[in-house]
């Protein structure tokens, strides 16, 4: 692949944006923006304590800095390149975590948990800010279905969210793509046609400021 020499040297990475998700997807939660081929229209309103389902989403506030729905071409000083929504999430202290809730979907084992994020740079931030630079994001992903049965599998058993790239002046997204079968195999007892809700746990890395874009299960 030939890039340009001014990102000559930066990773690439695996990620989707709205829309162009595998067929079959049942989305979680796209924070408005448009998939014409799943029927959703675009919602340019930002409400964080409800997903794309119209479903509550919490997160634990007392352990969060930063918790607000925005608009990446509208973040300013935050160098996303991205035309898209988001959440974004920044913690300083251990219990941080969002939890969306699913509704009783019905997934297979077959299927993914995708998770499309990018860690937040903000320009001129000092070296130990938030997201520092050179440090990859992990988080824990656990799933509770209706019965309280819950999984929780490490985001980078998959893939590890890239650290900010500061020489690119981007925080680049990566899509993290999580078996099903995986969280089956923590949990033989989860019930994955009856799924009530999915917890990011942020705590595996402090301190952090994430944002999170995309949430899916599907093929």
């Amino acid at each position: 692949m030939i890039q340009p020499p001014s990102v000559g040297d930066e990773e690439i990475h695996t990620h989707h944006a709205g829309g162009v998700g595998p067929a079959g997807s049942r989305v979680v939660d796209n924070f408005g923006d448009a998939e014409p081929a799943l029927g959703i229209a675009d919602d340019p309103s930002l409400d964080r304590t409800t997903n794309t389902r119209g479903l509550p989403v919490t997160a634990t506030e007392p352990a969060l800095v930063r918790w607000e729905d925005v608009d990446h071409l509208q973040l300013g000083v935050v160098m996303s390149p991205y035309d898209t929504r988001g959440t974004r999430l920044a913690w300083t202290g251990a219990g941080a975590s969002h939890t969306t809730s699913l509704g009783g979907v019905a997934a297979r084992p077959t299927d993914a948990l995708s998770i499309r994020a990018a860690q937040a740079l903000v320009e001129g931030a000092p070296p130990d800010a938030l997201s520092p630079i050179g440090r990859a994001l992990d988080a824990f992903a656990t799933l509770r279905d209706a019965t309280g049965a819950k999984a929780t599998v490490r985001l980078g058993a998959s893939a590890a969210l890239p650290a900010p790239s500061p020489r690119a002046g981007i925080c680049p997204m990566r899509t993290v793509r999580i078996p099903l079968d995986a969280f089956s195999a923590a949990n033989p007892m989860l019930s994955l046609d009856r799924l009530d809700s999915l917890t990011i746990d942020l705590t595996a890395r402090t301190p952090g400021d994430l944002l999170i874009d995309d949430v899916e299960i599907g093929p």
